[in-house]
């Protein structure tokens, strides 16, 4: 009975020291909110498949494609479609998009309006420097009435020499990071922010902004990995994960249309 026990002992030993070494681990770049904390979600999914995610937190939008174009990181996510090819355009590197997750819509923010109807003109602005935002900032200011561009201007790239009549004085761009403590400081009349630094921040998009985009923003947040490394079956178990119904559903219920999954 003894040496029956002894080697059922040793076969569960053998066993689990088999199912350790067919662990796979990946190292996947985010920023806090809300990237990671999807992450989070769904790593007991891959936990199942004998996936070991290891989430690296950062808290800029530079410093994750740096990490994984020189092999610090397996993938990132953290970045909308338009930042990503804009730094591969400039820094080129050869990533690919492995899941399109969601949409953080973008808002203008102010302590000093309740309302956009009551902003006056002249009220100053603040908003991102990153060149990848630019379009999409001054398009979410002509859709609340602050801008109007010039005739015939190609809206899918728009920048400050387009514009026709401005409602805002826009002071100096400033990095995305700190716009949230631009706008609690009261630093400026109005406060351009993106959605992943106003929930970090502590504010709420649904009831803090005057303006937000809607579901129909296609500035859609991926999951990214170097080309070399799209095939890999742990980072598509990833995607998959980040694509399911069930997170969907955690996004839905956990951020309330603050964070919207993608189509």
């Amino acid at each position: 009975m003894k040496n029956f026990i002894k080697i059922i002992i040793s076969f569960v030993f053998l066993f689990t020291v088999a199912a350790q070494a067919e662990n796979v681990e990946i190292k996947v770049g985010a920023t806090a909110r809300p990237h990671a904390e999807i992450l989070d979600f769904v790593k007991p999914m891959l936990a199942k498949k004998g996936i070991d995610l290891k989430i690296v937190i950062f808290q800029d939008y530079i410093l994750p494609n740096k990490a994984l174009d020189n092999g610090d990181l397996d993938a990132n996510f953290y970045q909308h479609i338009q930042f990503l090819e804009e730094q591969m355009r400039t820094a080129g590197y050869k990533f690919e998009v492995l899941a399109r997750v969601h949409i953080e819509p973008m808002g203008i923010y102010s302590k000093k309006y309740k309302h956009i109807a009551d902003v006056k003109a002249g009220s100053s602005l603040i908003m991102s420097n990153s060149v990848a935002d630019r379009t999409r900032t001054l398009l979410l200011l002509e859709k609340a009435g602050l801008i109007t561009f010039k005739d015939g201007v190609n809206k899918s790239v728009v920048d400050f020499n387009d514009i026709k009549s401005a409602k805002v004085e826009f002071k100096p761009e400033v990095d995305p990071a700190i716009l949230s403590r631009m706008y609690l400081s009261d630093e400026a009349d109005l406060v351009v922010i993106n959605t992943n630094y106003a929930i970090e921040a502590g504010i709420n998009p649904l009831s803090d902004a005057l303006v937000l985009e809607d579901k129909n923003s296609p500035y859609v947040n991926v999951l990214v990995s170097r080309a070399d490394n799209a095939n890999n079956p742990a980072l598509l178990e990833l995607a998959k994960a980040l694509t399911s119904e069930e997170t969907k559903k955690f996004i839905i219920d956990t951020y309330r249309g603050a964070v919207i999954p993608a189509k």
